[in-house]
Formats: structure tokens, sequence, C-alpha cells
């Protein structure tokens, strides 16, 4: 799991621009999150407030609307994950954005930070993701959304061959499987990437010199 810069190679070359390369990916990546989850919060705040324009003319609370529930607002597993989800994003998204700051400038600590923090986040996408998300609450959010979409269709259309609701859960249950495994595979590539070029010798060897710069200088 370590990838302490005190003992960098012997004789290595150091690369302190892949050093800063990476800093400057995690400010990036860190920032297209931060941001994203800002949105994304404005978004669900949105659907929230809209839910009066939602629902059926003299139907149930907003709450209880069809379209509410294929965002997942009346599943409380859902709801769960969610805020979990952006409360361990947010925080480990302002972690990689201080490591990319201590990156750019070829600090040991920012490597150390974003080597504690990668790990952090595979856990948190094997935790989340694989158990959480695919085992707790895809089988109840793929029952609600099937529901939510047999609620929104016309039982006056006498369309046959509509799918059952066993149906719709299967196809929205596989739908939630790919999608989290796609985040799982997709979320764990920079983190592995990123980890193994902090472990070569060149990277090692610029992070040390960039410790020792300063007394030098003095």
């Amino acid at each position: 799991m370590s990838t302490d810069a005190d003992l960098p190679t012997e004789f290595a070359l150091p690369r302190p621009g892949v050093v800063k390369a990476l800093g400057i990916v995690n400010v990036v990546f860190a920032v297209m999150v931060l941001i994203g989850l800002a949105l994304g919060a404005m978004w669900l705040y949105a659907v929230a407030r809209s839910g009066t324009a939602l629902r059926d003319p003299g139907g149930p609370p907003s709450t209880s609307s069809p379209a509410l529930a294929m965002f997942g607002m009346q599943d409380r597993r859902f709801i769960q994950f969610t805020l979990i989800d952006v409360v361990t994003a947010l925080v480990l998204n302002l972690m990689m954005l201080a490591s990319g700051i201590g990156l750019i400038n070829v600090h040991r600590w920012g490597a150390r930070l974003w080597a504690w923090t990668a790990w952090i986040k595979l856990v948190r996408l094997v935790v989340l993701w694989g158990f959480f998300y695919i085992i707790v609450v895809a089988p109840s959010f793929s029952e609600s959304m099937a529901r939510a979409v047999l609620a929104m269709m016309n039982p006056g259309t006498g369309v046959k061959g509509a799918p059952s609701l066993g149906q719709l859960t299967r196809v929205y249950a596989i739908m939630n499987l790919i999608m989290a495994v796609a985040i799982i595979v997709l979320g764990a590539i920079y983190p592995v990437l990123s980890l193994w070029m902090l472990g070569r010798p060149g990277v090692k060897a610029a992070l040390a010199r960039g410790a020792l710069k300063e007394p030098e200088l003095t």
C-alpha cells in the first residue's frame, strides 16, 4: 500500500514533470467532480421542488409521484446510499484536490496524501457500489423503478403484451448491475494507474529531491 518516496532507487533519474502532471490531473479531476456534485445537488433539489407539477391532478402528495420514484426519491435505501455517496465523494475529492496541489509543488506529503486517498477511493468503490448498491439498494430500487413505469403507463390504451412487473424489475436490475460494475471499473483506473506511477523510481527520486530543496537553499 505504501508509495513512500523516502527510499528512491539508487541512481534513478528524477522525473518531477511526471509528479507535476499527476498533480495537475488530480486537481482537474477533483474540480470536475466537485462541480458535478454541486450541479447534481441542484438538480435533485429542483426535481424535489417540482414534485407538485409531476403528480396527477388531485393525486397523492408529491413524494408519491411515480415520476419521482424513477429518481429513487421514494426508496429509503437509495436515499441513504446517495447521501453516503455524496458525502464521501465530497471529502475524498477535497483530499484529492489538496494532494494535487502538493504534487504540483513536488512535495512528498502530496504523494502520501494521494496514496492514502487513492486506496480509500478503491475501497469505497468496492464497498459502496460493489456491496451496498448491488446487494442492498439495487433490488428494491429496480422494483420501484418498474412500478413507477407501470404507474405512468396509460391503462386505457389496451396495448397487448405489456411487460409485467417482474419483467421490468429484471430489466432494471440488469441495468443497475451493469452501471455499478462500470462505475467500479472506470473509477478504479486512475487511482490504480497513479499509485503505480508514484511507485516508479524516477518519481520517488523527484519527490525525495523536492523534500531536500528547501534545506539546501537555506
